[in-house]
């Protein structure tokens, strides 16, 4: 655990090495647009730090005054859109696979797609071309 200003303490969090053990769940609970831009610089790591989807929970999202122009996903959209390989975007199917579809926390989670993870560009195989026939055309 790194206690501190996230500013302060990023430099530490990054001289860490994941790889063995890679980042999969982020909980963001730092209430502001500028601390959550300070606390996705996170997924700015090599690739190999992360699973090739990360699970991040943000928990301030409710308030009648929170959307899309300020706060936490505010900061997450401009993320997104800076980020030519790392998109974050809802678990838009999380509810259909809940037995409580009505808990407030699914709309909290989100998933941090590592699009330069090397699982999603392992695309050399061993195996040749296969071409499969329909005889129903």
């Amino acid at each position: 655990m790194i206690i501190g200003n996230i500013r302060e303490t990023l430099s530490e969090f990054f001289s860490k090495d994941f790889s063995s053990s890679p980042i999969a769940f982020l909980s963001i609970d730092v209430d502001y647009y500028s601390s959550t831009v300070e606390s996705l610089k996170i997924l700015e790591m090599q690739s190999d730090q992360y699973l090739s989807r990360v699970i991040i929970y943000l928990d301030d999202l409710q308030d009648q005054s929170h959307n899309s122009w300020c706060g936490e996903l505010a900061a997450v959209n401009e993320f997104t859109e800076n980020h030519e390989q790392r998109k974050i975007e809802r678990h838009t199917f999380l509810r259909s696979y809940r037995i409580f579809k009505n808990a407030r926390w699914i709309d909290h989670i989100f998933f941090a797609h590592i699009l330069d993870h090397p699982k999603r560009n392992n695309l050399k195989s061993n195996k040749s071309k296969v071409v499969l026939d329909n005889p129903h055309i």
